[in-house]
């Protein structure tokens, strides 16, 4: 089983995790246990022993909290566009949470180019949890799959529709990014670029002028 940054994991026997990490914060236990599901970091797996990399959200933005899981915690695998096409695994819209409902509106703009996308940050959580995560102030946080290169003049026309969009469902503000076989950049930096951009990669952050050949410089 292959896990990549974003993926979401649903993890069994909280206790044995954390007594297999040398410190924890001690919000960690609760959040855990009240949706008992990590997120995938972008880094390489830890030396030999191939754990996982895993990030851990509590209930606050400064809640957050790195660690590594053994495979065989894992319970459930789910990628950000596999929620699409579990039909956002039954959450509902809250009011005044503009974040949740423009989630909805989106995938015509990346189904009519033929591309797959999935929600991340909070919204991805919440659909995979089913734990109320998103709030009023929340960004809505996508990426955007892409094997083969995307021209520059089709990721300005993606941001604009998501910019038209966001506007729609109350200014709020959409981040996303498009990950290729190498890495992710940001969606809004490529449409504008007359350079290179920033990728990020599993071994750090690099400028190239191709986020999908190996050419790049740190």
């Amino acid at each position: 089983m292959t896990f990549v940054a974003h993926d979401l994991l649903r993890i069994d026997d909280i206790r044995r995790i954390l007594s297999d990490s040398i410190t924890c914060p001690d919000w960690v236990e609760a959040a855990l246990t009240r949706a008992p599901w990590v997120v995938v970091r972008r880094t390489t797996p830890h030396g030999t022993t191939g754990k996982i990399p895993v990030g851990i959200r509590g209930r606050t933005r400064s809640e957050r909290h790195g660690m590594w899981i053994d495979p065989e915690r894992v319970e459930a695998h789910l990628r950000p566009e596999q929620l699409v096409a579990m039909a956002y695994r039954g959450t509902s819209d809250h009011p005044g949470v503009p974040a949740m409902a423009l989630a909805r509106a989106v995938g015509p703009v990346f189904a009519r180019r033929g591309l797959m996308w999935g929600p991340t940050g909070s919204v991805g959580f919440e659909w995979a949890s089913g734990v109320r995560t998103a709030h009023a102030s929340s960004d809505l946080d996508l990426i955007v799959r892409c094997d083969t290169p995307l021209p520059q003049a089709a990721a300005a026309e993606i941001l604009d529709d998501l910019v038209q969009l966001a506007h729609a469902y109350g200014g709020c503000r959409i981040d996303a990014n498009v990950e290729t076989p190498l890495g992710a950049f940001s969606l809004a930096e490529y449409a504008a670029a007359s350079g290179a951009i920033l990728l990020r990669t599993a071994t750090g952050p690099l400028l190239t002028n191709d986020a999908w050949e190996a050419r790049a410089r740190r």
